[in-house]
């Protein structure tokens, strides 16, 4: 478990697949996340949870607030390339109320330290849509910055930001 001031995140398990989670992949929020259309009932969850749990070059935290425990979104790095040192990251704060509070930054800089600590990851690549503002902006913040670094997205509306670390 990786802990921060206000958050708490850990491996997802299957038990974690709930009607509140899944109900995540129905709003606006969703139409950025590859894998939403996916994901039509809690048992489409539960095996995407197993079939990552079952893979080394994967980490799949869910991100929970500390007071309450709640689950609140999901922090992916897939694939983690410990040969090469890099890692791929994908984050959703999918309870909206959690938005715009610093959350996904937060979750981010402490699973960062943790697989550099923990597994010698030293770069961090991510894809975001060009017109997604906000999350660049939050993305620069902590450091990420635009890089030429590879395709990781077949759209010319995503651009791939770098983190070295």
């Amino acid at each position: 478990m990786i802990a921060t001031q206000r958050l708490f995140l850990r491996p997802l398990r299957q038990e974690d697949a709930t009607q509140r989670y899944l109900d995540w992949f129905s709003g606006p929020a969703s139409e950025r996340i590859r894998s939403s259309d996916l994901m039509k009932e809690t048992d489409d969850l539960r095996r995407y949870i197993a079939e990552r749990q079952a893979r080394k070059d994967v980490l799949f935290l869910g991100i929970f607030e500390r007071s309450s425990g709640e689950h609140i979104g999901n922090l992916k790095y897939e694939p983690i390339s410990e040969k090469e040192l890099v890692a791929t990251m994908g984050v959703f704060i999918g309870e909206s109320s959690a938005r715009g509070r610093g959350i996904a930054g937060e979750a981010i800089q402490a699973a960062n330290s943790w697989l550099k600590d923990h597994r010698g990851i030293r770069k961090i690549v991510l894809g975001v849509e060009t017109d997604n503002v906000a999350a660049i902006r939050a993305y620069q913040k902590i450091g990420f910055s635009f890089k030429e670094c590879g395709e990781i997205s077949s759209s010319a509306s995503t651009r791939s930001m770098i983190l070295i670390i």
